[in-house]
């Protein structure tokens, strides 16, 4: 981005990881991740959390812009029809504070 003087975007991951998995259509999740990757739901939890942490840091230490859609897409089913995948109204959601917030430029 440096080279090409590109301006880059960083954004974080919105998502239902709440400190248990509340819905009960999402009760699958504990086991799947002990399955599939030998992580307990906690711990899962607390790596995604900190992936959406660095990428806050990363902005704020290089003064690049952070869209903050964990921040401000609600952890519910209205927005996200799983974990972590937006369905249609949270990605008009999304497109919405990505779009305003590259308008606003910062």
């Amino acid at each position: 981005c440096e080279v090409w003087d590109i301006k880059p975007a960083l954004m974080t991951l919105a998502s239902r990881l709440t400190e248990e998995p509340l819905h009960e259509s999402l009760s699958f999740l504990p086991a799947k991740l002990k399955r599939d990757f030998g992580l307990e739901y906690r711990e899962y939890r607390r790596i995604f959390h900190r992936l959406n942490d660095v990428v806050r840091e990363v902005g704020r230490e290089n003064d690049v812009m952070v869209i903050d859609l964990a921040a401000q897409i609600p952890p519910d089913g209205k927005h996200l029809y799983d974990f972590y995948h937006l369905n249609n109204e949270g990605s008009e959601l999304a497109a919405r504070i990505i779009a305003d917030k590259l308008i606003a430029g910062r």
